[in-house]
């Protein structure tokens, strides 16, 4: 049986065509099937619609899997009350044993087995997981254990509105929830509450209740950026930017506005914004990489990984190397030299390294 499962790898890793490694970054993610789900209250596609989700492929026979269980479920535990979902969709035969699996060791996410899921995302080993955020779109994908995946997961929620409404009950003002999570509507809808709240009847009272609540979300949104903005200011300016495309035109949403302005002017933090989106560049130029062999993520120090991927490392030193010249003295230039560094080095090769420059010779 182990025998058949390395070889089927082998066969997908053989085959598996340029689209498989082209990366969906950036794309809608593919629609969910399922044979079956192996744990209570699962979602709706619709469910997954503005929110935030994570999906990854894996097995119970996948030793990489099971290491890296406890760390997703470790996220689901932080990422539950901000409404992020996290599905395991399981590449096994056999429904009882993952049922088992997941039993003994008290999973706490959504678990499936799968049916065609697989071949609609592409990826070329388990585990495999990806980030989709509120617009649908793949913000992420990569091994569960890489260190950016928890840094993805709130990339994704800091651009989704959707938080704002958590646990409000909207009541005879439901048909608003979907202009209410920010949007070009958002301010159409707040306009309609606030009309309300003139009025002393029940559903008044209700109005100015709701907008309380949404006013005081949006100002704490605001000030906890005001306190990022001492110590990252181009993450604060993401996140003031995201404020105003969402809640922009209405009174909580002033300060944010003005904060915009202020950076709109000072030049110093528009070269460190063009040096930073430089390097998210590199980022997603080395996400979309070919996965080799032996490594779940793009390692530069493994020779495999170097000889599959000598046009992406080839580009992402030239853009590295221009952040660094025309960018000097910014904080997005020192990350960019610690990257050309790690790409540039020479560290020992390991026995897998030096047969494959035997071969290539």
């Amino acid at each position: 049986m182990k025998l058949a499962r390395a070889l089927l790898i082998f066969v997908i890793l053989l085959f598996c065509n340029d689209t498989c490694n082209a990366g969906i970054i950036g794309k809608d993610a593919p629609d969910i099937s399922v044979r079956k789900w192996l744990t209570p209250n699962p979602p709706t596609q619709a469910d997954l619609k503005s929110r935030v989700y994570v999906i990854e492929f894996w097995a119970t026979w996948c030793q990489p899997c099971v290491k890296s269980m406890p760390h997703i479920m470790e996220l689901a535990n932080t990422y539950k009350d901000k409404g992020v979902i996290f599905i395991g969709i399981s590449q096994d035969n056999s429904t009882r044993a993952v049922q088992k699996f997941i039993r003994r060791r008290k999973v706490n996410y959504h678990i499936a087995m799968d049916n065609a899921t697989s071949r609609r995302f592409p990826f070329a080993s388990i585990p495999t997981a990806f980030v989709i955020n509120h617009t649908g779109k793949v913000s992420w994908q990569s091994h569960p254990l890489d260190p950016d995946f928890e840094l993805a997961i709130t990339r994704a929620l800091a651009a989704a509105p959707q938080s704002l409404l958590a646990d409000i009950d909207l009541g005879p003002f439901a048909n608003l929830r979907p202009h209410l999570w920010g949007g070009k509507n958002f301010a159409l809808a707040y306009n309609i509450l606030k009309k309300e709240t003139n009025s002393e009847s029940t559903i008044g009272l209700k109005a100015a209740k709701i907008l309380k609540t949404i006013n005081s979300r949006i100002e704490d949104k605001t000030n906890q950026t005001h306190l990022l903005r001492q110590t990252d200011p181009v993450a604060s300016f993401m996140f003031y930017r995201w404020i105003v495309h969402n809640f922009g035109s209405t009174e909580p949403a002033k300060p944010a506005e003005t904060a915009l302005k202020e950076f709109e002017n000072d030049d110093n933090f528009k070269t460190e914004l063009r040096a930073t989106n430089a390097v998210f560049e590199v980022d997603r130029l080395l996400a979309n990489c070919r996965r080799c062999p032996t490594c779940y993520i793009f390692n530069p120090e493994c020779q495999w990984c170097a000889e599959l991927n000598k046009p992406a490392t080839t580009k992402a030193v030239e853009l590295l190397t221009t952040i660094c010249q025309h960018f000097p003295g910014t904080k997005a230039a020192a990350g960019a030299q610690a990257k050309l560094d790690k790409l540039n080095g020479n560290p020992p090769q390991s026995k897998s390294a030096t047969n494959l420059q035997k071969q290539t010779k």
